[in-house]
């Protein structure tokens, strides 16, 4: 029991390591004290009263609202003298009753403050008719100098079992050694504990003023005022007629007329999301929730954690609310029914803003440390959002029309919130939202007196980060086809910002040219549809959307070539197709670069960063365009759900389980922060001709946990591109070589993005077994799934959820996500080489006689298979003892050969072997379009990868 407490409390502490406990100040009202912490009997446990040693604040009356309240010292506690100390409960006293305030309040001091020392305070609140003890817990970083006031909010303690409730407090507790070790040279003094509400602002009225320059133009009144009178209503006042009136700055938009908004495209979507928040609907996340009262929503609220809720809790919920994008439909809103007359509306929106404002203000106090919590209104990338976005671009719709109160508070908010986000930043895409806020606001509000150095800071940092986060080949370290657009447009927003507000010149001369590389991506990665492959956790990203706003900064043929459409016939066409990501091992296999090209992915790359899925060797086939066919989902939210589970494990991935577990690979430490895994691993392979793309890749990492690892997979994968002999088409080579010597339940996966599948196929006659299946919707290309493999055992899942999941599209919250055909090749074997052929039909092309014969002629060696029209495929491959010890140049390993049924060759090609006569070469691929950009300084990782020219090799 007891080791079961410490991997508990062990867990609650990694938790509130990373999250941080948000410790909040403010104005305090309707204090209650437990203990002064002046009086040793109340307490066991070994301590002593140290006279000497009061914070100031305790050291008067002033401190509290009760009478009486000068204390005389502090608890001194020896953590060798005693590992836990305890309040008394008072003998007329059932329970302690902590319901009654928001907020626990006390005072610590640490002699040896260091990162590594740790306290426990635990309040028990224990059922005795159950086992083991009831609590609410926090750890204590003991890392700070000198006194420091603690008030935390309650619901940031960490619930191990089921206390009683906050109102059935029977012990409060402090302890060295709880699942910890304890350093018994630290002493630590215990001030003052007590319960109460905290309210914000944090800063005061003077605070602002304080921290403006007001020696700057057009200032002098409010500096008068303020400086010469101490009049501090006069000052507000004449800030407010500065800000609205005097002051000129170039926006976004001109704040005075507001004409911009009716040409914006979706300005009905915006006025019908208005009218639902005027009316206390929200959808967030694509989930819907009507607040009872539409002036009083509860900002710490979460609807996916109510009993009643009928789906899964995903605390976006409550993060993305703080987000405030519903004060940009708000603004939007209030100008359209302005300039319509319709002044009724308009009312009734600055009232709910204005109410919202200092609701959010008064209850949503400034946190002491960072506050990246669940039901957090402070997590960091909120606030970045709140100060590059939704609050700035409101302050300026609402500049005209808002009082000045409502002015002046917005001001003082955004003076808390930079100074949060300046001491708190953090890392990866949170990091360019975080400092493009401060950025953002910074350039708005050039008053403050730190404005220049948060500028400085944030271009500064953002400069280096388009090194740090972006390697050579271009993707964002967190490997996302989303997050990549997160950290490009963050980075390039700042440049956007300084151009509007006229501040260019503070930026270094080449800010953005090193994003170049990470446009080039997109382009590079871009589908014949125009999208990008949802790669790790990515929703639908729309490629000339995602380029147009930044082509004109740079003189790339490339992407102003798809920025306008992709014109045929331009002077500018690319001259390649396909592409590998040498940095990474992404791999883009293309026919060509029109909208019905076969187009394939594959990836060969490491975990990522923070947005990982377990999909290491997945593949992706749009046959002639048709987008996401055999897919990956994206991961849809992230609520906690074993759908969730399911989207992002190798279970939703068009890959390999083994003995039913999924790939297991690990990031986020010091040696391997984005997760390449066993350092053993081969380097990725990528050939490349006008006549086929080859990759190979392995997994040697672990399944299931990390200390599994039953067989190495490799998987190679070849693009036959189409000619007017043959269609083109895919063939996967999945080897699978035991570790350990024992069978190995080895299941390959293929995701469909259709219900509609024909199985109605006969080999020589015989049922086929689900060997071939095609999908079969009309009017639109179709994908033919072919297991050559003779002995494994074929299915098809559609929409299931029990006893696991498979079958389903999972792209946002439970109720979106929509039923999809899974294909499962499974065979029981120490080693074993499956084989799968996937054939691109046309539209509404009969294919039930597509396949006339599928024949493993020698088993994990050779596989033919025999087409409608004659022609026959024969694959050939070694039969590897050793995937690891495998020869590159061995031109048996493997072989395609296609030839008609009277004998005559149409393809003979051996991708790692010596060049057949029949294919064109070339020996002027390298295209300086793309290789200018690929010498970026981010070289740590550039040796873990080999890139094969196929032009070259066969010289």
């Amino acid at each position: 029991m007891k080791n079961v407490i410490i991997c508990i409390l062990i867990i609650c502490l990694l938790y509130q390591i990373l999250t941080n406990i948000p410790l909040v100040q403010g104005e305090v009202l309707n204090k209650i004290i437990i203990s002064k912490c002046d009086d040793i009997s109340e307490w066991s446990g070994n301590v002593i009263l140290d006279t000497t040693n009061i914070p100031s604040e305790l050291s008067t009356n002033n401190n509290t609202l009760n009478s009486n309240t000068k204390v005389n010292g502090t608890l001194k506690w020896d953590f060798s003298k005693s590992v836990e100390i305890s309040l008394r409960k008072p003998k007329d006293l059932t329970y302690w009753d902590f319901s009654q305030r928001e907020s626990i309040q006390f005072y610590l001091k640490v002699n040896d403050p260091s990162p590594t020392n740790t306290a426990l305070l635990y309040l028990s609140s224990d059922n005795t008719t159950t086992s083991g003890l009831d609590y609410y817990a926090l750890y204590i970083t003991l890392d700070f100098s000198g006194w420091k006031k603690f008030t935390l909010t309650k619901k940031y303690f960490s619930i191990v079992r089921n206390p009683l409730g906050w109102d059935k407090i029977d012990r409060i507790a402090f302890s060295s050694s709880w699942g910890f070790p304890a350093n018994t040279s630290l002493i630590l003094n215990i001030g003052e504990i007590s319960l109460l509400n905290v309210r914000g602002p944090v800063y005061s009225d003077e605070d602002v003023f304080r921290a403006l320059d007001l020696t700057l133009p057009n200032l002098e009144k409010v500096n008068s005022y303020f400086n010469d009178y101490k009049d501090l209503s006069n000052a507000k006042l004449e800030f407010c007629n500065y800000l609205r009136n005097v002051k000129n700055i170039s926006w976004y938009f001109n704040s005075k007329e507001n004409n911009d908004i009716f040409s914006l495209t979706n300005l009905q979507t915006i006025l019908q999301r208005a009218t639902d928040v005027l009316v206390g609907k929200y959808t967030i996340v694509n989930i819907p929730y009507q607040f009872t009262n539409p002036l009083n929503v509860s900002w710490n609220f979460n609807p996916t954690a109510q009993s009643n809720y009928n789906g899964a809790y995903d605390p976006e919920w409550t993060w993305q609310l703080n987000r405030f994008y519903h004060w940009y439909d708000l603004s939007i809103a209030y100008w359209y029914y302005q300039k319509n007359g319709q002044l009724d509306i308009c009312n009734k929106i600055l009232q709910l803003f204005s109410t919202q404002l200092n609701d959010w203000i008064v209850s949503q106090p400034l946190p002491f440390v960072a506050s990246n919590g669940e039901y957090s209104s402070w997590r960091t990338i909120e606030v970045g959002t709140r100060l590059s976005n939704t609050w700035v671009n409101t302050f300026q719709r609402f500049l005209t029309v808002m009082s000045c109160n409502d002015m002046f508070t917005m001001v003082k908010s955004f003076l808390e919130q930079a100074n949060y986000l300046y001491q708190f930043n953090t890392v990866a895409n949170w990091l360019t939202i975080e400092l493009d806020g401060i950025y953002v606001v910074s350039s708005l509000f050039y008053e403050f007196k730190e404005a220049k150095r948060w500028r400085d800071f944030a271009s500064e940092t953002l400069y280096k980060e388009q090194t740090e986060q972006f390697q050579p080949d271009g993707p964002q370290f967190e490997l996302s086809t989303g997050y990549h657009q997160v950290s490009v447009s963050n980075i390039i927003g700042v440049y956007l910002n300084a151009k509007t507000v006229g501040r260019v010149n503070e930026l270094r001369v080449d800010y953005i040219n090193s994003l170049e590389r990470a446009l080039m991506f997109n382009a590079l990665m871009m589908t014949p549809s125009g999208y990008l492959p949802k790669i790790n956790d990515a929703g639908i990203i729309n490629v000339v959307t995602a380029l147009k706003d930044y082509a004109p900064y740079f003189d790339n043929e490339l992407i102003n070539w798809i920025v306008k459409g992709r014109p045929q016939g331009s002077s500018y066409t690319p001259n390649f197709t396909s592409y590998f990501f040498p940095n990474t091992g992404f791999v883009v296999m293309r026919q060509n670069w029109t909208r019905s090209s076969h187009y394939a992915f594959m990836d060969i790359a490491p975990l990522g960063y923070s947005h990982e899925h377990q999909d290491k060797l997945n593949i992706i086939i749009e046959p002639y365009g048709r987008q996401n066919l055999l897919y990956d989902g994206g991961g849809g939210n992230y609520e906690v759900s074993d759908f969730r589970k399911y989207a992002i494990g190798t279970e939703s991935h068009n890959t390999i389980l083994i003995d039913n577990l999924p790939q297991y690979r690990i990031n986020k430490q010091v040696t391997d922060m984005v997760g390449y895994g066993d350092k053993n691993t081969p380097k990725p392979i990528f050939i490349n001709s006008t006549i086929f793309d080859y990759a190979k890749g392995v997994y040697m990492d672990s399944y299931g946990n990390k200390n599994y690892k039953p067989a190495i997979h490799q998987r190679e994968f070849i693009f036959i591109k189409e000619t007017d002999k043959y269609r083109g088409f895919y063939i996967a080579i999945d080897t699978l070589q035991s570790r350990d010597g024992n069978f190995h339940n080895y299941e390959a996966r293929w995701h469909l993005n259709t219900v509609n599948i024909n199985t109605n196929y006969k080999i020589n006659n015989n049922n086929n077994n689900y060997r071939i299946v095609t999908t079969n919707d009309k009017d639109v290309p179709n994908l033919a799934v072919i297991s050559l493999t003779q002995n494994v055992v074929s299915n098809i899942t559609i929409g299931q959820t029990t006893p696991f999941i498979l079958g389903w599209n999972v792209i946002g919250p439970q109720s979106a996500n929509y039923p999809t055909a899974s294909i499962t090749h499974k065979v029981r074997d120490r080693n074993v080489t499956l084989v799968t052929c996937f054939i691109p039909l046309l539209p509404n092309e009969y294919s039930e006689e597509l396949i006339t014969n599928i024949i493993e002629a020698e088993r994990n060696v050779k596989y033919r298979m025999i087409m409608n029209n004659g022609n026959e495929i024969e694959i050939t491959k070694n039969s590897e003892k050793d995937i690891l010890n495998n020869e590159n140049n061995n031109s048996k390993y493997l072989r395609i050969v296609m030839k008609r049924s009277n004998g005559d060759i149409l393809l003979d090609i051996a991708p790692l072997g010596n060049n057949p006569t029949n294919v064109v070469t070339s020996t002027s691929y390298r295209n300086p379009i793309i290789s200018q950009f690929m010498s970026g300084s981010r070289t740590n990782n550039s040796n873990n990868f080999t890139t094969i020219n196929y032009w070259n090799s066969f010289n």
